[in-house]
């Protein structure tokens, strides 16, 4: 993995989380919502985790507890590697709690990007059209410079509406489980 990861504390978001149980896919996803960890290519941030998870493995701080038969490896962070765990009856709604809150941080960052970037192109799209009316022979560059901001804002907009829609699952979740 490239050097830039190795700073990236993957113990720490596994105890910040206190999740009971934990799959590589799982924190791969979460992962890709953080704003500081945006991985163009998921398969890149699966394979660090994987690896990450495997020598946190080896070194005694999570173990696996799924059978080598299962197809999703499942692990557990060691009782002497969490800080000041407490064992109350709450504790997964409390879990459960602090992941939708963590996802929602997360969205919510992810859509003020998508809503910037998407105003940005729109911008640029409009003055390119203006202008457009003003030089009526536009040179090939910049024509395709504007075909290629329009269709940057759609695809821009089809994300920011998916983001906008795990939100308000995540928001769900969170009032159902107060």
């Amino acid at each position: 993995m490239p050097n830039k990861y190795d700073h990236f504390e993957l113990l720490q978001l596994l105890e910040e989380l206190k999740l009971p149980t934990f799959t590589v896919t799982e924190i791969t996803n979460l992962l890709m919502l953080r704003k500081h960890f945006a991985l163009e290519n998921k398969k890149n941030a699966r394979q660090f985790v994987y690896r990450r998870l495997k020598e946190l493995s080896i070194a005694g701080e999570i173990k696996r507890i799924s059978s080598p038969k299962d197809k999703a490896i499942t692990y557990s962070l060691n009782e002497s590697t969490q800080l000041a765990k407490t064992t109350d009856v709450h504790s997964s709604m409390s879990v459960k709690k602090n992941v939708s809150r963590s996802l929602e941080h997360a969205l919510i960052d992810k859509i003020k990007e998508c809503k910037s970037d998407m105003l940005n192109c729109i911008g640029e799209a409009e003055a390119m059209k203006e202008w457009s009316k003003i030089e009526i022979d536009l040179p090939e560059e910049m024509r395709n410079r504007y075909r290629l901001a329009r269709e940057k804002s759609a695809i821009l907009l089809g994300k920011l509406s998916t983001f906008e829609s795990l939100l308000e699952h995540y928001q769900g979740e969170t009032h159902r489980a107060t």
